[in-house]
């Protein structure tokens, strides 16, 4: 694995990391900072995860997923991040969605699933657990 300090990060940058305790890149990070550093594009798609009950959990409804996939094969050569309120262990409402009757509903594991199907895709960003954590796929 490669240092970030080889990667031709800022100054700024290096310490941000280096106080988060990193110290190598991961495969997909020694891929993708130098391609954003270039400044080659970045495809953000944002999700939204929140479900129509009132309830703390999420989900992705069947349409939604649809698009995600369509999305994420137009753009095979871009690298893709991801943006949404649940994680995918917060992704656990499979009930019926008051807005969108007989649609089927999926639980965050199908999204990391779908997800990991594509390499282009570098990362999934998200909150809803108010913890700073990463969580490898």
């Amino acid at each position: 694995m490669t240092e970030f300090s080889k990667l031709g990060l800022s100054p700024t940058t290096l310490q941000a990391v280096a106080d988060t305790g990193y110290t190598t890149a991961t495969p997909i990070q020694e891929q993708a900072i130098p391609h954003v550093l270039a400044r080659k594009d970045v495809l953000g798609i944002a999700l939204d995860t929140t479900n129509n009950l009132g309830i703390a959990e999420g989900t992705i409804g069947e349409k939604q997923l649809a698009w995600l996939v369509a999305q994420l094969k137009a753009h095979p050569d871009q690298l893709v991040i991801v943006f949404s309120r649940h994680a995918s262990k917060s992704m656990t409402a499979k009930l019926p969605d008051p807005e969108e009757p007989g649609e089927k509903q999926f639980d965050g594991g199908v999204a990391v699933t779908t997800l990991t199907d594509h390499p282009n895709v570098i990362a999934w960003v998200n909150g809803h657990t108010h913890k700073n954590e990463m969580i490898p796929h």
